[in-house]
């Protein structure tokens, strides 16, 4: 959501915003409670988060630019995953 508003200019809807919101909550009480916490482990799932996130946004950015079309977006997508 925050990639799509300073990329992409889209604010979502409220409904979007409480659900990510609620969905984020939830993770934090989960690793709240994990016995086996590990700070490294988290942070190198954020960090995969971020890069998955920013990913989609500059698939849709490309998307809506059609430059490359969508086969050609799908064949250099497929080189980067």
């Amino acid at each position: 959501m925050v990639f799509e508003f300073f990329i992409l200019r889209v604010q979502p809807p409220f409904a979007v915003k409480v659900s990510v919101f609620l969905m984020i909550f939830g993770s934090f009480v989960a690793a709240l409670y994990d016995l086996s916490f590990d700070g490294y482990g988290y942070t190198l799932i954020m960090i995969n988060n971020v890069f998955t996130a920013a990913n989609g946004v500059f698939v849709k950015k490309t998307l809506q630019a059609k430059e490359l079309g969508k086969w050609g977006l799908l064949y250099y997508n497929s080189l980067f995953i």
